[in-house]
């Protein structure tokens, strides 16, 4: 007895694909300070997609666009790209896009770009003075335009203070703080009454916004205290 076939009809069922993962970019070098010369920018995304791509634009404008590439080790993506200095200092924005399966998945983070300052002169005079007077401070500072040295207006210069010999992170206590002029000096001075460290640093930028473009710092200079001769006087007798 012959057994009738039975025919079926398959049904085919589309696995839904899962957006791959995607961190925020993130800076291997940092600052970004733009001079005299091209900056090689690089930063690393973790994503377990086989495409990643990244670019940057100043924040509010679609030009000029920077493109990032690289290599991928593992779930860590490292990418790099080149800033030359024509470029716009302020904030830029980054967006990484990420790719698998079809599906996509995108990140963005904002980050500084700032132009390289200087002081080309930092004075602090007298370096031995009797406590409570007066020392004085001056100096000039300069910032890159278009990838040349450029007197910088309106830098705010903060003088700080420390009664050990700052290091390199040292905060240190503002004592003072002024703009640069159209040439880029400024004067300023304080009343002493113990010796020890001053240095000065400047920011340039829209302290409102919170938006920096630019940063230096100057070596420190070791001020002396003495006594004034009444109170040399006083503690003799």
């Amino acid at each position: 007895m012959s057994v009738p076939s039975i025919r079926t009809q398959g049904t085919a069922f589309a696995a839904k694909q899962d957006k791959p993962t995607l961190g925020v970019p993130a800076h291997v070098n940092f600052p970004l300070v733009v001079g005299k010369r091209p900056l090689n920018v690089v930063m690393t995304v973790e994503s377990d997609a086989p495409v990643v791509t990244l670019q940057g634009h100043p924040l509010g404008s679609a030009t000029p666009v920077r493109t990032f590439t690289g290599t991928q080790a593992g779930s860590v993506w490292t990418l790099h790209t080149t800033l030359v200095p024509t470029d716009p200092v302020g904030l830029w924005e980054l967006t990484a896009t990420a790719t698998a399966n079809g599906e996509t998945a995108t990140v963005t983070r904002t980050t500084f770009v700032l132009a390289a300052g200087r002081f080309t002169a930092f004075r602090v005079r007298p370096t031995v003075v009797r406590k409570g007077k007066q020392i004085y401070f001056s100096g000039r500072v300069q910032h890159t335009v278009n990838g040349r040295w450029k007197w910088l207006e309106n830098a705010d210069v903060h003088i700080f203070y420390s009664a050990e010999r700052p290091k390199p992170d040292s905060v240190g206590t503002e004592v003072a703080h002024t703009p640069s002029d159209s040439h880029g000096r400024f004067a300023t001075s304080v009343t002493t009454d113990a010796s020890g460290w001053y240095w000065a640093n400047f920011f340039e930028g829209d302290s409102n916004k919170g938006v920096w473009v630019g940063f230096s710092k100057t070596h420190a200079v070791r001020v002396k205290v003495v006594k004034a001769r009444w109170d040399a006087w006083k503690h003799a007798k």
